[in-house]
């Protein structure tokens, strides 16, 4: 059985008509993994990026093969509510006055359930619940690259449920690197990570992305840099 990976449509994007060895990364993720998102993520989110996803969005249009990627549940809603209604998260709260290190506080948190503002993130994370909850699944990974959503709603998830892992394109990628290391290289791995990248930021900047969002992109991109080239040094020296 292949693993579980619930996927969120930013991610679909970012990974769109980008190849790594001859192979488009969204034929790598359907290969390598069970692919699975809410019906709330295909219905309002999925269909109506398909054009920004160009032929990998028309894969998925066709014959109606994205809705069978859609995680069959009993109520979303209320995966949402008993999550979402009464939750809290460890935010800054302040500086320290001495030190000026970031002061951390677990707060409770009033969330607008009715609110469509990441709400894709939320479904899948009741997807994510549900599926180890119901035996079918041990661990999933759960994929997105909407960093704010991860910092509000799923990394605290699953901190306090041990659902599996968060990763990002970049770890999908880095990934594919390691365990396909004979079809690829570190610097086929870093023109995949920059056009990721560069497809982020055009997404963002749509959005009026700030400045220091830029940089944010930036630095994560340098830390996959080391990231790729630590994981080559390591399997270099194995047999």
């Amino acid at each position: 059985m292949k693993p579980l990976c619930v996927v969120d449509t930013c991610s679909l994007i970012y990974l769109s008509e980008i190849e790594l060895a001859k192979r488009s990364l969204h034929r790598w993720l359907f290969d390598e993994f069970e692919v699975v998102y809410s019906q709330l993520v295909w219905e309002n989110e999925i269909q109506a990026h398909f054009d920004q996803m160009g032929s990998d969005g028309a894969r998925l249009r066709q014959r109606n093969a994205g809705a069978q990627r859609v995680w069959e549940m009993a109520s979303a809603n209320q995966y949402e509510q008993a999550l979402f209604n009464s939750f809290s998260r460890i935010e800054q709260v302040g500086q320290c006055d001495k030190c000026r290190q970031p002061i951390w506080r677990e707060r409770e948190v009033k969330i607008d359930l009715a609110s469509d503002r990441d709400k894709g993130e939320r479904h899948n994370c009741g997807v994510a619940l549900d599926a180890v909850r119901g035996g079918k699944h041990r661990q999933v990974i759960f994929l997105t690259d909407d960093h704010n959503a991860i910092r509000q709603y799923v990394q605290p998830i699953f901190e306090t449920f041990p659902l599996g892992c968060v990763w990002s394109s970049y770890d999908f990628v880095l990934y594919l690197f390691m365990r396909h290391r004979t079809r690829t290289t570190p610097d086929e791995i870093k023109t995949v990570f920059r056009d990721i990248t560069a497809k982020a930021a055009d997404e963002e900047k749509q959005k009026s992305m700030k400045s220091k969002t830029q940089a944010v992109w930036q630095q994560r991109l340098g830390t996959y840099f080391r990231k790729v080239d630590r994981v080559a040094q390591v399997i270099s020296r194995l047999p």
